[in-house]
């Protein structure tokens, strides 16, 4: 009887495992211990790992954004995706610094707050529309992030960052290290289990649910290029967005900031004809400007308004919510307030953004907009408070009608 048992038992533990030993298998070819035979890639992503309260990097996150560093300094990546969670001690954040102390540009570095598990970052990596990359993490982990990322259809070579020669040892025990490694062998078979059977979004679903309240709280239009057309309007004397709207197929959403006069208080063209002669400072503004009916987006403080520039339309607006695809809001002023935007992702794909019926600062509106499925490059933030309102009569029916509360000087006016 005896016996039996334990052939039972090596049986269910060998059949419980076979998970991590067929990855491991599958992938072998994929996987390196030094940095040499790395492909050059445009990104490395380094999954999210423990940061101690004091802000201190663990054995398992430092091992990793350092190998992600070296692989930049070699010239093998031109980019760093770092994703996790900020619940924990400001995980994403405290990498994020690491890597730019050790000197690499902010530009160089793409965020992602969300990646609360593996799959989690490989599906918002996803978004960026990059099929490849390097994959940066620890052996007992890396079978199952290539495996994961392979389902969101994104390939590469993946790097076991504890075996690389310049990354320091952690100092502890034999019997220890080996407890250890076990722990997370049985781990990683009973997550990879858990997706294989469908399990392991309903056991690791914190994403998903700040992804379902977004769904809730924001209304998002998409508009493809060539298949809109939008222009700017302007009234000296003002009027609530609902009296914009011509009873067609259109979107009328509120647009530029303005004075009490109903002057803008920003850049603002129309029809070729600039209105008044104020303008933000374009070190913190953005410009939304149409040319043949479509919509671009452009940081002024890279790329400033020039003086002899000439626009058939566009408005100054600030802040950005996300610029470059990364967070632009670093501080929660929990001012509270309704809201709009516009987003272009990388295709130029055209976002019409409203927050339904309710009011959030511009921290969560960009916090809500970072968690959503839609890969923005950039996200405008439009004159909001009371100003704030749209009509929307699109794909044959009147899907959104949120009036201001005063009346605005302009609007943005999108039509078939």
């Amino acid at each position: 009887m005896f016996k039996k048992i334990t052939i039972f038992i090596f049986f269910a533990l060998l059949f419980f495992l076979l998970p991590q030993v067929v990855l491991k298998f599958y992938f072998k070819n994929n996987i390196y211990n030094s940095l040499g035979k790395i492909e050059a890639k445009e990104f490395a992503i380094v999954f999210g790992a423990k940061v101690y309260s004091d802000h201190t990097l663990s054995p398992v996150a430092e091992q990793r954004i350092l190998a992600a560093i070296e692989l930049f300094k070699l010239g093998k990546i031109n980019k760093i995706f770092i994703s996790g969670t900020n619940q924990s001690n400001d995980e994403v954040i405290v990498l994020k610094q690491f890597a730019l102390d050790k000197g690499i540009p902010d530009d160089k570095i793409i965020v992602d707050y969300f990646g609360f598990d593996t799959n989690d970052t490989c599906k918002h990596f996803s978004k960026f529309g990059y099929n490849e990359a390097v994959f940066l993490t620890q052996e007992f982990h890396l079978p199952r992030a290539l495996y994961m990322c392979q389902r969101q259809e994104i390939k590469g070579q993946g790097v076991v960052v504890n075996q690389l020669e310049f990354i320091i040892q952690e100092k502890i025990g034999f019997f220890t290290k080996e407890y250890i490694r076990l722990v997370r062998l049985f781990r990683e078979s009973a997550l990879t289990w858990s997706y294989v059977l469908g399990l392991y979004d309903k056991i690791s679903n914190q994403a998903e649910e700040i992804n379902i309240s977004a769904k809730n709280i924001l209304t998002i239009i998409k508009l493809i290029p060539n298949e809109y057309k939008a222009s700017i309007e302007y009234d000296s004397k003002g009027r609530i967005v609902s009296q914009w709207k011509n009873n067609n197929e259109e979107i009328v959403i509120n647009g530029a900031y303005f004075n009490e006069d109903y002057l803008p208080s920003g850049f603002l063209v129309v029809n070729n004809k600039r209105i008044g002669n104020d303008m933000f400072d374009q070190d913190k503004s953005g410009l939304l400007f149409i040319n043949g009916g479509q919509i671009s987006i452009r940081d002024t403080n890279v790329d400033s308004i020039s003086p002899t520039e000439n626009f058939e339309f566009a408005l100054q607006s600030y802040p950005f919510l996300i610029k470059n695809f990364q967070p632009a809001i670093k501080i929660d002023s929990a001012k509270k307030a309704r809201r709009t935007a516009i987003g272009i992702d990388k295709d130029n794909n055209i976002y019409v953004i409203m927050v339904n019926l309710k009011e959030i600062s511009l921290y969560e509106f960009m916090n809500y907009l970072l968690s959503t499925d839609v890969p923005f490059v950039n996200v405008l933030n439009l004159d909001g408070g009371p100003s704030t309102g749209i009509y929307s009569h699109w794909n044959g029916e009147t899907n959104f009608i949120y009036d201001s509360l005063n009346p605005v000087s302009s609007v943005i006016r999108i039509i078939k």
